[in-house]
């Protein structure tokens, strides 16, 4: 860089003067250059697609605000469940129940005081009290006082771990298949 000369009294973002070529010196293109490329230090700051930048943010913003919902989870994305699996309890117990819950909530451990056994897992959830807290284990139609819904999501408000327990958490598709049944009067079906 030893063909050129030191700009002084601007910095590009960084804080350091850099070398300009002697060809680009020109009292429209030092204009140019400042305006679109460099900093002047102090409070004030100049960049070509600030502007722009300042506006996509703004855009990303407003997107994201209007993404929200009532529910402490975020707002709700239809999923499509796991191939297999429906908003039914025969599809639920043999999807998530049987292999996910029924180790901790069956034959031989019935953690909670729960049975998640195929069988028992209808009478032992729905209009049942949940010893915890003051809400149904399933409430038919309304999944968001479900204490099974806040338990598989991990919500606050719960006693103890989220389920089920030392094994990967249910997807949001799998959750969103439970809610489903239980919005849909959870029927023994």
């Amino acid at each position: 860089m030893s063909a050129g000369r030191r700009r002084a009294g601007f910095a590009p973002c960084g804080g350091r003067n850099v070398t300009i070529p002697t060809s680009a010196t020109t009292p429209a293109a030092d204009a140019r250059r400042r305006d679109a490329h460099w900093i002047r230090p102090g409070p004030l700051v100049k960049v070509r697609g600030m502007k722009l930048l300042r506006t996509g943010l703004l855009l990303v913003a407003a997107g994201v605000a209007a993404c929200g919902s009532d529910s402490p989870t975020g707002p709700t994305v239809p999923i499509a469940p796991p191939s297999g699996l429906s908003p039914t309890l025969s599809s639920i117990q043999r999807e998530i129940f049987n292999p996910s819950c029924v180790e901790h909530h069956g034959d031989h451990a019935t953690e909670g005081d729960l049975d998640l056994q195929e069988g028992r897992s209808y009478a032992e959830l729905v209009n049942r009290a949940a010893f915890q807290v003051a809400l149904d284990r399933v409430e038919p139609n309304d999944p968001d006082n479900s204490y099974l819904i806040l338990k598989v999501e991990g919500r606050s408000g719960i006693v103890g771990d989220r389920m089920p327990p030392n094994e990967p958490f249910l997807t949001s598709a799998q959750i969103n298949v439970i809610r489903q049944w239980i919005d849909a009067g959870a029927q023994n079906n």
